[in-house]
Order: structure tokens, then C-alpha cells, then sequence
């Protein structure tokens, strides 16, 4: 009874949270806009997610938005949703990308992103509409959809709600759009085209979408049986399944009500009056027992004379199957994918029972199936695994493969079982991956990723391999088997996690040189289906590893052409290095100029997108910030010279991280002062200069591939001191100029 108050209070308080925001909702029906040529038309792929494939376009977010950014139409670039197509794409063209939704695109709900159905997008936003007292009510979300070619955007919503992390998916059954969401425990179901909400479930532990197929319709949960509504006495559970298209009949006389197509569920209506706050008789959605599902598996028990309650039965099931155990089950459902659900259970009363798992496919549970005896048909697989991380792999032919960590050696390896669910000998298919955890799987591909230094690094290997083709020293014998990270990108692991659309990989950059927008790797090679093989992905990775060292290896010669150097590199620009070439030596100019010259044979591989590559569009007040974190990272000022009077003082922090680099001023971190001598430097640029790609001298006649052979002396490296960077920048520059003191004593 008091679970019950409790929820009836919060739902009460939810919904006049809600009023008084809807006081001042908007008005009229949608956000017109000039509609974006082409053709709109084609299959939608990989739904559901921040990157949405359909015919001649790839539509996706642009980049991670707080729910607390401005969200007024028209004027939000960062979170909004974007197209670009598939040409430009090809092509690399990756700021040729088109507005489609000028909105935030957001929830706290990073398992469900955007949905396309028809010429539609279906999506979630933070509420822009504010409450009486003028705060913006940007914690709650309104669900929406707007046209394809971006013409029309609703103003209003379909539904609104107060918690944006709430689960939920858009689905569509017949040609009609549903958006499932569970709201306070409660699973609901709306109907876009009628705007009714039915409410599904309510009571469950918890709900089960299905992680890989985010348009499916089927949601599974269990339910507790118990000798009295109110009571606390749970004999065992049940698993279930609903469909978005679930409704019910109710008569409210009778005080029932019928799932349609399904049993009904009758109640004493003056137990109901009596003790259940919030009663209804004309609302089933009040009752104490609400499930408009389907029964999966029955827990019960044999001793049926205790145990068996119509209330919650098949009684036809029941009748005519022998329960597989005296006391009855308990479910604890783990997932639901592959076409099946995977759960555990638990014999009532048994002292420290055995968990195993079991799969249970979808297509078992026909018009024949008994809800009883099909616990003795469940598949049970003995592998010894962590189960609540293990990746499952699709079934074949009864035979069931997992990846997953082991605790204790830190390695990944792919389980097997055979077809009577017996764990077969594990192969290690990648050494000290730690706590790696898989993103996806792709074709005969596992990725997955680990800590990196600002987010999450990514990596990918073929899983498909016998015992031998993993061995580390066999590498060169079997390379496509080999684990290889996807350059050295760091992706933003409190967001999605990255998608492969095609042969294009995109994830939210996380360097503050990214600023958290949308960049795209273009992953496209030699395999059947045009992805790149390992060994290509190996000489791609190299490609990126030997460009990073020829810029890192600039920076012992001289810092601030280094950062003028990552500066063109990341942007292919000049803007920000002009405006401060005044401050550069005239032979630090003409390093910076050798390089944007290059027109060699290896002339992209001296620019970032290349490799990775934001794509979409950069708002106004991020390419600020931007361009001024470039300028405090270019000009580094000597700490053995005064400044110039028309430049600050900056703390600087460099570290490198894929090509990005990251800057804090004024912060308590860690700050590397490079005290220079230019005169040395100078000296030992022509004996350590770096001919990879770039050839920094005016012979263009140079194989800059060719190793060198000259036995020049080991260049002496700049002395690097490690200061502590106070709350100001001026204790800084004294500690700086302690540390060139001492150098020049020296």
C-alpha cells in the first residue's frame, strides 16, 4: 500500500510540475523552414541511434549538447540534427553538411537517439518553454518529429515529460509510429496518430528493450504472483512480453478489464475502493495489477493447490504440464537480443541455488507453446563468464558465441558452447585489453575500448579466428587477426558510443580542440564488403603515427612552430597563425611555410581530415573559443624574454593526444616550461630534422621516404621543468624565469 501512495504522489507531483510549465507552451503547429533539395527517399539503416543512414543521405547530431543550452529554434548548431550526403561524404567533403533540425537534440538517454519512419524524424529535445516564474523548464523533454527535407518542425509536442533520462524508443507497427517510454516504473505506449497513451505495464522490476534492433516493438519484464494484491508475500514471477500496440476493454462494473486478444483480469471492487488510493473503475490503469502483456514463462510450482492463482495463469498451461520444480521460479531477465531473451533463475526455496544462464529465442513462444513445460526447453549454457558484460553474438545453428574480459588475466576471449550449451575450450583473441568493454560488433569485427587520456580510445579485431591465428608471435603470419586501435582518437564516453555507418566511423571528439563536435574516420578497404582489412588499417594507423612524430619531434626544435604546424594540420587553416606571425622568428617562418608548401607525393597526409575529420558545422561562439585556444597554444612566450605589450601571459599546458592538444590557464595542474636557447636550437635543427613526409628544405627532389643513412650526433634535447600552476598566471611566469636562470648558469 504504501509503494502505491508513494508512486500516486510522484505521479501527482510530476504532473503539476508539468501544468505549470505547459501555463506557457508554444503556439501554432510547426516551424516552417525552406525545404533542403534531393531526393529523401531509400531504406533507413542502423535506426535509432545519433547516426541515421536512409536512401542518398546520412543524417546525424552534431555534436554533444548540454539539455541546458539555449534551445530556441532556428538558433542552436551545436546538438542539432544534420545531413550530409553520401557523395560528400565519399568525397571527404565533410563540411557540406545541411541543417535538417536547428534544435538540441538531447537526452540524458544515450540508448536511444533519433528515429526516421516515412518522410519523418522522430526525436527527443529539452523543453524551451519556461515556467511562471521565467526559468527555462530544460529538464523536461518534448517529444517531436519534423520532415525529412527539414520544411517542418513541431512547434508543440506529442507528449511531454519531466525526466530526461527516461528510457524510451519510437517504434513503428502497420504503418503507424509509437513511442514506448517508461515514465515513474510505468511502461506506456503513444499512438502518433491517435495521441492516446496506453499504459502497458506497471509494477515490474524493470523493462527490457532490445539492444540490438532499437525500431523492435517488444518490450520484456517480469511480474511478481502473489496470494493478495496488497500483499508482500511474492511465491514466484513470471516473464512477459507487450507489444507497443497493446490496449485493453474495460468494464468498469465488473471492475475488469480485457487485454484485447488476451485474458481478463477481474478484481473485488469493494477490496479496490477500500484500499487502493487513486481507484478508477473506468481506468485500468488505477487497478492494483496492470499488464497488458503476453505470458512467456510461468514460474510456478508443482504444488499447484498453493501456488496456482487464474489471476495469473494459463490455466490450459497449467493443467496439462508438470511444473519442472515443488516451489516455483524466479526470473532475473538479463537482456533481451539476438532474437531472444537471456535470463537466470532462482528455485524457491533452495539454500545458495546454482544461477546458470539461459536463452530463450522468440520464435519459441508460437500459438503451441506452454508457458509451464517451456522452462525444461529453455537453452542452458554452463560458460563460466561474466554475464552481465559479455557480449553475446547471434546463435548459429544452436551454437552460442560470447566475447568478454577475463577478470583475472585482463584478456579478451571468445566463448563457445556446443549445441547442448556446454562451454567449449575459450579462445584469447587480445592480450591486456584490462577492462575493455565491447561497443559493437561489425561484420567479423569486435570493437571495443578502454580509458584513453581525455575519454575512450577504440579498438577493433577479427574474432573470427582459430587458436593459432591469435598467438603474438605469429603476427606476421596471420596480420588479420592482429588487434589494431583506430588512430589515437579519444570519443566522449558519457555520449554515444561511436557508429559505423558504411565504412564511416563516427564518434564525439573529445579533445578540447574538438569541442565535443561529430567526426567522422573513413574505414573503407579491400574486403568484400569495401571495409578496410587490419593490415590496411595497421599501415593507415602508421600513416597517422609517423606524421604525429615528425610534428612532435618539431616541437624539440622549436614549440611554437610545432603548434602553428598542429594548428594547420587540425584546421587546413592560416587565420589564427597570421594574426601572429609578428611574433615569430623569420627562420621560424620559413619551417611554417615549408610546410604548407609541401606538394608532394604525401601531400594529405599533412592534414588531420585525412584521417578523422569533424563533420558538420561549428557554431559561431565554439569557433571562438576556439580560435583563442589555438592562439594561447601557438605562441608560447619565451620565459627569457618580456612580452610584447600586446600579449597576455599564458599558463600552457601541451599534451598531446592524437594530434589534439589540450590547454588549461591559471588552473592547479601540472605546466611544462620549455626554457629555449634559439641559438642551439637552431644548430641542431639541420643534424635532427625529421624527412617522412614533409621535406622542410628547397630540394623537392629528396625521397622523403628513404631512410637516412648519416650517423649525425644525437640531438641535445631542451631541459623540461615541471612547475605547478598557481590560481593566477603571474606566479607562473616567476617560476618560469627561476627555471631560465638557472639554465643560462649553467
Amino acid at each position: 500500500m504504501r509503494k502505491n501512495v508513494k508512486k500516486l504522489v510522484s505521479v501527482i507531483a510530476a504532473a503539476a510540475m508539468s501544468a505549470s510549465v505547459l501555463a506557457l507552451s508554444s503556439c501554432g503547429d510547426s516551424y516552417n523552414q525552406t525545404a533542403l533539395p534531393g531526393d529523401v527517399s531509400g531504406t533507413v539503416v542502423s535506426n535509432g541511434g545519433f547516426v541515421v543512414e536512409k536512401g542518398n543521405y546520412v543524417y546525424f547530431i552534431n555534436g554533444t549538447e548540454s539539455y541546458s543550452a539555449n534551445n530556441t529554434y532556428g538558433e542552436v548548431t551545436k546538438g542539432a540534427l544534420m545531413r550530409i550526403s553520401k557523395t560528400n561524404l565519399a568525397a571527404g567533403n565533410y563540411s557540406a553538411s545541411e541543417t535538417v533540425v536547428p534544435l538540441v537534440i538531447s537526452t540524458e538517454n544515450k540508448q536511444a537517439g533519433f528515429y526516421i519512419y516515412g518522410d519523418y524524424i522522430y526525436f527527443a529535445t529539452p523543453t524551451s518553454d519556461k515556467y511562471l516564474d521565467g526559468v527555462v523548464a530544460n529538464t523536461h523533454i518534448d517529444f517531436k518529429r519534423a520532415k525529412l527535407d527539414g520544411s517542418e518542425t513541431m512547434k508543440d509536442n506529442f507528449f511531454r515529460l519531466s525526466d530526461n533520462s527516461v528510457q524510451f524508443r519510437y517504434v513503428e507497427v502497420g504503418g503507424v509510429v509509437y513511442c514506448m517510454y517508461v515514465e515513474n516504473g510505468v511502461l506506456k505506449s503513444y499512438n502518433t496518430a491517435t495521441n492516446t497513451t496506453s499504459v502497458l505495464a506497471s509494477g515490474a522490476d524493470e523493462y527490457y528493450f532490445n539492444l540490438s534492433d532499437k525500431t523492435d516493438a517488444n518490450v520484456y519484464y517480469t511480474m511478481n504472483v502473489k496470494h493478495r494484491l496488497d500483499g508482500d508475500d511474492t511465491l514466484y514471477n513470471q516473464i512477459y512480453t507487450v507489444n507497443a500496440t497493446a490496449t485493453a476493454t474495460v468494464n468498469a462494473d465488473a471492475v475488469s478489464y480485457t487485454v484485447n486478444g488476451g485474458r481478463t483480469y477481474a478484481f473485488d471492487k469493494e477490496y479496490c475502493e477500500e484500499n487502493v488510493k487513486g481507484f478508477n473503475a473506468s481506468d485500468y490503469a488505477t487497478y492494483p495489477y496492470v499488464n497488458l502483456g503476453t505470458l512467456v514463462l510461468d514460474g510456478i510450482g508443482a504444488d499447484k493447490t498453493i501456488n496456482l492463482t487464474t489471476q495469473y495463469n494459463n490455466g490450459a498451461d497449467v493443467q496439462s504440464a508438470t511444473a519442472a520444480t515443488p516451489n516455483g521460479y524466479s526470473y532475473s531477465l538479463e537482456r533481451y537480443t539476438n532474437s531472444g531473451i537471456y535470463f537466470t533463475r532462482v528455485e524457491a526455496g533452495v539454500a545458495s541455488p546454482e544461477t546458470p544462464f539461459y536463452y530463450l529465442p522468440t520464435s519459441a513462444t508460437a500459438a503451441t507453446w506452454n508457458t509451464v513445460s517451456g522452462n525444461t526447453t529453455a537453452f542452458k549454457i554452463t560458460a563460466n563468464y561474466n554475464q552481465g558484460s559479455a557480449y553475446f553474438l547471434a546463435p548459429n545453428a544452436g551454437v552460442h558465441q560470447y566475447l568478454y574480459v577475463d577478470t583475472n588475466d585482463k584478456n579478451l576471449y571468445r566463448g563457445e558452447t556446443d549445441a547442448s550449451g556446454n562451454e567449449l575450450t575459450p579462445v584469447c583473441i587480445s592480450e591486456s585489453v584490462d577492462t575493455a568493454e565491447i561497443s559493437f560488433v561489425q561484420g567479423s569485427y569486435a570493437y571495443f575500448y578502454g580509458s584513453g587520456s581525455v575519454g575512450s580510445n577504440l579498438s577493433r579485431v577479427n574474432y573470427t579466428g582459430t587458436k593459432e591465428n591469435y598467438h603474438p608471435w605469429r603476427a606476421d603470419e596471420f596480420p588479420e587477426y592482429q588487434t589494431e586501435k583506430i588512430l589515437k582518437l579519444e570519443w566522449n564516453t558519457s555520449w554515444f558510443v561511436p557508429e559505423l555507418v558504411g565504412n564511416y566511423l563516427f564518434y564525439a571528439n573529445t579533445v578540447n580542440t574538438a569541442n565535443n563536435y561529430v567526426y567522422v574516420v573513413p574505414l573503407k578497404g579491400s574486403n568484400a564488403d569495401g571495409s578496410i582489412t587490419t593490415a590496411e588499417l595497421k599501415a593507415f594507423n602508421e600513416k597517422y603515427t609517423d606524421i604525429q612524430e615528425y610534428l612532435t619531434e618539431a616541437a624539440e626544435e622549436d614549440g611554437m612552430v610545432e603548434n602553428a604546424l598542429r594548428y594547420y594540420f587540425a584546421t587546413g587553416k592560416l587565420d589564427v597563425y597570421e594574426n601572429l606571425k609578428a611574433q615569430f622568428t623569420e627562420d621560424q617562418v620559413k619551417l611554417v611555410n615549408a610546410f604548407v608548401a609541401y606538394d608532394g607525393e604525401h601531400k594529405d597526409y599533412k592534414f588531420e581530415k585525412y584521417f578523422t575529420a569533424p563533420i558538420g558545422a561549428m557554431s559561431a561562439s565554439d569557433q571562438e573559443i576556439l580560435n583563442k585556444t589555438w592562439s594561447e597554444l601557438i605562441y608560447v612566450v619565451d620565459s627569457t624574454e618580456t612580452p610584447g605589450t600586446g600579449f597576455p601571459v599564458w599558463a600552457i599546458v601541451l599534451i598531446s593526444v592524437g594530434g589534439g592538444l589540450l590547454v588549461a590557464a591559471g588552473v592547479a595542474v601540472p605546466i611544462i616550461i620549455h626554457a629555449k636557447k634559439k641559438k642551439k636550437a637552431a644548430e641542431n635543427y639541420e643534424k635532427t630534422r625529421v624527412k617522412k613526409y614533409i621535406d622542410t628544405t628547397d630540394d623537392k627532389s629528396i625521397n622523403v621516404y628513404e631512410d637516412e643513412a648519416e650517423t649525425a650526433e644525437e640531438p641535445v634535447k631542451e631541459q623540461e621543468t615541471v612547475v605547478a600552476a598557481e590560481e593566477t598566471v603571474a606566479p607562473v611566469k616567476e617560476n618560469a624565469e627561476e627555471v631560465a636562470q638557472e639554465e643560462s648558469a649553467e
